[in-house]
């Protein structure tokens, strides 16, 4: 028997969100509504403590606006049904590859079938895989790193610098993001725009003068605050 997938539901109207999960709860068995949020800040905390399958996510939103919520995530294929007052957003939210993107007041027969296209896109997918090696291109040579032994991973323009738990650095010709998008597991999360982190080499949490991790390789990392919240719920998870 397949597992239930689990929607998490982000809007600032708590009667429209007692209303979607009235709808989904009389409409699909395959769906379980996990958790719910108003603002940006409770629909952060959300994603990391419940994992979500599915996230149905309003545009205008307490503390700020779906985008940067969405923003805020590390990369992992989330899937998203966007709602929103006028069209206005359907551009930058086009962006994100949502599922579909529904105009306020909802239409119950196109949320209804924005639902039916997301479980036929979950139920066929499933989820990837985590890869255990990275290969490391060069001009004669291709290098298979564990993904495990990855400490960190550092943004410098263009390159990426790895750094290993043996002490060893790569520099790699190829942007931060696109490590980003490959290692979604939850081992790695982006604390800052320049830095990547394998949250099972972290030693010290530092929330003295800003905030501050010292990884196993005795570097500190800066944590961005609008990453923060993502960071402290992640590390719940690794840690007791």
């Amino acid at each position: 028997m397949e597992r239930e997938i689990k929607v998490l539901i982000v809007a600032e109207d708590a009667s429209l969100r007692e209303h979607l999960k009235k709808q989904i709860n009389e409409s699909f068995r395959d769906y379980t509504v996990s958790g719910e949020a108003g603002d940006v800040l409770c629909g952060l905390k959300q994603v990391a403590r419940n994992r979500p399958d599915l996230l149905i996510l309003d545009v205008d939103l307490q503390g700020g606006n779906g985008f940067e919520m969405l923003d805020c995530l590390p990369p992992m294929h989330l899937p998203v049904i966007f709602m929103a007052a006028s069209g206005d957003s359907a551009i930058p939210a086009f962006r994100y590859k949502p599922l579909d993107y529904l105009l306020k007041p909802l239409d119950p027969g196109l949320f209804l079938a924005a639902l039916e296209k997301a479980l036929a896109q979950l139920r066929s997918g499933g989820k990837k895989k985590a890869p255990q090696k990275l290969a490391i291109h060069s001009q004669n040579e291709t290098e298979y790193v564990e993904i495990r032994s990855i400490v960190r991973m550092e943004a410098s323009g263009c390159y990426t610098h790895l750094f290993l738990e043996n002490g060893r650095k790569i520099t790699v010709t190829k942007a931060l993001r696109e490590f980003e998008s490959l290692l979604f597991d939850d081992d790695f999360t982006r604390v800052h725009n320049s830095h990547v982190i394998n949250m099972h080499h972290i030693r010290k949490f530092v929330k003295k003068d800003g905030f501050m991790v010292r990884m196993t390789d005795n570097c500190l990392v800066p944590v961005a605050v609008r990453r923060k919240v993502v960071f402290e719920e992640k590390l719940k998870m690794v840690a007791i």
